[in-house]
């Protein structure tokens, strides 16, 4: 049995494990649940991330993980502006930014704000001088950008029936086409686990370890941890 089938047998809620080997997936998980953590957190500074970012491109870490429906990540673009909790959730030219700055001292939000914008990516949030959480870092849909080169690709016909406006969003199109299949309801689970507060987290072991056995639904999962 591998290091990493061990820990998601041993851990039923797994976002990585820190003291794993360094470039295993578990490690590789734990270090981008951890950036994903200093991201959001306002009072980041540089030296927080970057020396995280250079090392997950330059050693290619990001590619022992995966996007939503199962594909590695090939390249550091793709996983750098992949939405979380699977990819990074910023324009690649922050990231760059970021991990080129040379006073370690800055915010995070000082870098970013420093960086032309390009297009609509972000706007004007609540408040003055403040931008929205979800468009800090510049988001792109970038899924919806893979999904369709793959429809061009392998499915044609349903890339042009998405372009005549019968799905209502690529992924729709995809999954019509089979080429990507539904995510299973114990991804969404460990999603929901990784975007939790340790508040909700507690509330949400308490309620499990309250219901009886007897209640508990057939075949319910032992592990939350294993990450798609």
């Amino acid at each position: 049995m591998s290091a990493v089938q061990r820990l998601r047998t041993t851990s039923p809620f797994d976002i990585g494990n820190p003291d794993a080997p360094v470039g295993s997936p578990a490690w590789c998980l734990a270090v981008h649940t951890k950036i994903c953590q200093l991201k959001h957190n306002a009072e980041s500074t540089v030296a927080d991330l970057q020396s995280r970012l250079v090392d997950f491109q330059q050693q290619q870490y990001f590619a022992k993980l995966a996007d939503r429906d199962g594909m590695m990540f090939s390249a550091w673009e793709d996983f750098v502006q992949y939405p979380e909790p699977y990819g990074l959730g910023m324009r690649a030219d922050v990231a760059a930014a970021i991990m080129t700055e040379g006073d370690k001292r800055k915010l995070l939000r000082d870098v970013v704000d420093a960086v032309p914008t390009s297009g609509p990516a972000i706007h004007a949030g609540p408040g003055r001088g403040h931008k929205t959480e979800d468009n800090i870092f510049g988001l792109s849909n970038t899924s919806a950008v893979r999904i369709i080169g793959r429809l061009k690709r392998d499915a044609p016909d349903f890339a042009e029936r998405l372009a005549a406006g019968e799905f209502r969003s690529a992924r729709a199109a995809a999954l019509a086409a089979g080429i990507i299949k539904p995510t299973p309801a114990i991804v969404e689970l460990r999603r929901a686990w990784r975007r939790a507060s340790d508040d909700e987290r507690a509330t949400f072991r308490a309620e499990i370890t309250a219901t009886p056995a007897g209640n508990r639904p057939t075949g319910a999962p032992q592990c939350l941890g294993e990450d798609m």
